[in-house]
């Protein structure tokens, strides 16, 4: 409504005759929002792609073409040079016709590269589209050195103990030298047994071709490669024109996270391919243990990454795989974890007095289908240790910790013989090892579980039990049983996973987190978990976050910044 203008003037009047009422406190001004360029949206973009290719553990791609069409990420190491220029090649590799790359992806350990700096290729169902599809002649599971190497890189080397393969092949055949051993090393099983019997040198691998079965192989070969599985593959390919090289489907060009110093040296990599072609292409960063699987991320990307941890938890969780490239479940899914307290005078990452004689340290292995609700020691401990799956153990160079044994429920492992995986004194001869027993199915545990009485968290039934080895095979048994149980609430239970003892004050421990039950007491069990953080920070100088744990909860696992005690 408008004011009446006699009343308007009048107040104009009375504004100059009355003293002036005090300034208005000044309110400042809200920050200009932050302007997000086409580039940033497109970088962003890029990084998430690169995440979800690096994430994808496909065996094949659409209509059974190899897994490197539509996952991982094929990328090759270079050194920024002012005398040439990164797509150039030496006279070595142009008398070869032949260049090294490698491939990583999420479910493989590969845990460094041999450069800091490099290019990295579009997917090959992407490249193969824009007409810019690389020509892959064979890949080795370990870095080999190809240079030396008849049939372009992919034959034995001349300095091999291994049997000489053709001299050369024309580029369109298969050049595995796999192909031609005897008998053909074409599996992860019979390629581990071929690299078995040359004596596990690098030198003396055979090549696997890069069709969809063979390239398969080789993942297996890699992952079945123990401590070597923390080594980079090494993929061989063709050469290309150096004058055209717009004709290459790159798609970013990558430094190592852990070395930030190199970031000018690809950004130089960057500007030299602009200047060459005329195509900007992002720079990003590439850390291969993010404990999140993230690997790829913007440069300027910083912060905690102990939410990436609590995700990566509960990814393990809920992944229900029972083959890890041909290695046990606990290599990629589940979550290794063991219950105990902090108390003054010990520290709890170290094995108990009970471990050392015994040899082994009880865990349990979580995963959705298990349908476990109760920890070992549910009612008076609160807080607990969680271990890394085996990969990112190998890919992070940590200790090497070897799982002894699998029981379906607590079988009272430091009663037994052969560091806790043997007989039970009650039963010495029914609680050997099940394979010893010829217990090789579902059927034939229910029957030997439940040959005697019992039920509850531990019975006669838990002595009784027999332990499974941590073979592929047998490690899968172990987890299918526990539908079996004839009583169905006795499912809740914890299983037990007894591992090798490590030796006191490591300080490369498999350790991934510090947690706490939130259905026991909270603070109780978070100030325990606190104090473990606290502790070990104050050892070993590094940061273990502490998630909540919920078992009940379909993502159990939580971070939250305030639980933290430790700077990250």
């Amino acid at each position: 409504m408008k004011r009446p203008l006699i009343f308007a003037l009048t107040a104009a009047l009375s504004a100059c005759t009355q003293p002036s009422p005090p300034a208005a406190p000044q309110i400042s001004s809200p920050p200009p929002a932050q302007v997000v360029t086409e580039a940033e949206v497109q970088d962003a973009a890029l990084v998430a792609r690169l995440n979800t290719r690096f994430k994808n553990e496909v065996g094949a791609c659409d209509g059974g073409t190899p897994a490197y069409y539509c996952s991982g990420i094929m990328l090759r190491t270079v050194t920024y040079s002012t005398s040439y220029k990164f797509w150039t090649h030496s006279a070595a590799a142009t008398t070869l016709g032949s260049v090294s790359f490698s491939w990583v992806r999420s479910d493989i350990s590969t845990g460094s590269l041999q450069g800091s700096t490099g290019f990295i290729y579009s997917d090959y169902s992407t490249a193969a589209a824009a007409g810019k599809a690389p020509q892959i002649r064979c890949i080795y599971p370990f870095t080999a050195g190809i240079q030396g190497r008849p049939a372009n890189g992919c034959g034995f080397s001349t300095t091999s103990t291994a049997p000489a393969s053709p001299s050369q092949a024309p580029p369109e055949a298969d050049q595995s030298s796999c192909q031609s051993a005897n008998p053909p090393a074409i599996t992860g099983p019979l390629w581990l047994a071929n690299f078995a019997a040359h004596g596990h040198d690098s030198r003396n691998q055979c090549s696997l071709s890069a069709n969809t079965t063979q390239f398969r192989a080789s993942l297996e070969g890699h992952q079945g490669g123990a401590a070597m599985a923390a080594w980079a593959n090494e993929m061989v390919v063709a050469t290309w024109d150096p004058s055209r090289p717009d004709r290459l489907p790159i798609e970013a060009f990558f430094y190592d996270a852990s070395q930030p110093a190199a970031q000018p040296y690809a950004v130089n990599l960057q500007k030299d391919y602009q200047a060459a072609t005329g195509q900007l292409i992002p720079v990003v960063k590439l850390d291969l243990r993010a404990p999140d699987r993230n690997a790829f991320l913007l440069p300027n990307a910083t912060g905690d990454r102990g939410a990436g941890v609590a995700a990566e938890l509960n990814r393990r969780f809920l992944k229900l795989d029972n083959s890890c490239n041909g290695q046990a479940a606990f290599y990629c899914d589940g979550v290794l974890i063991r219950m105990t307290t902090y108390g003054p005078g010990y520290h709890v990452w170290n094995p108990s007095p009970a471990s050392v004689t015994l040899g082994g340290v009880s865990f349990s292995y979580l995963r959705r289908d298990q349908g476990i609700t109760e920890l070992a020691w549910n009612q008076p401990l609160s807080e607990g240790l969680i271990f890394k799956n085996y990969n990112a153990s190998i890919r992070d160079g940590n200790y090497f910790i070897t799982l002894l044994c699998y029981f379906p429920t607590d079988a009272a492992s430091i009663y037994r013989a052969n560091n806790g995986c043997g007989a039970h004194p009650t039963y010495p001869s029914q609680s050997i090892y099940c394979s010893t027993q010829g217990i090789n199915t579902v059927a034939k545990w229910a029957t030997h579980y439940h040959a005697v009485a019992g039920t509850g968290s531990f019975s006669a039934r838990n002595q009784h039990q027999c332990s499974f080895a941590g073979s592929q095979s047998m490690f899968q048994l172990g987890l299918s049983v526990r539908p079996a149980f004839q009583v169905a609430a006795d499912r809740r239970f914890h299983n037990e996973v007894v591992l090798r003892t490590w030796p006191q004050n490591r300080t490369d421990l498999p350790l991934e987190a510090i947690f706490y039950h939130n259905a026991n007491t909270r603070g109780a069990g978070l100030a325990g978990a606190q104090n473990i953080q606290r502790d070990y920070k104050n050892v070993t100088g590094k940061f273990v976050p502490v998630v909540r744990f919920s078992i009940s909860q379909t993502t159990p696992f939580i971070y939250s910044a305030s639980d933290q005690v430790v700077t990250p």
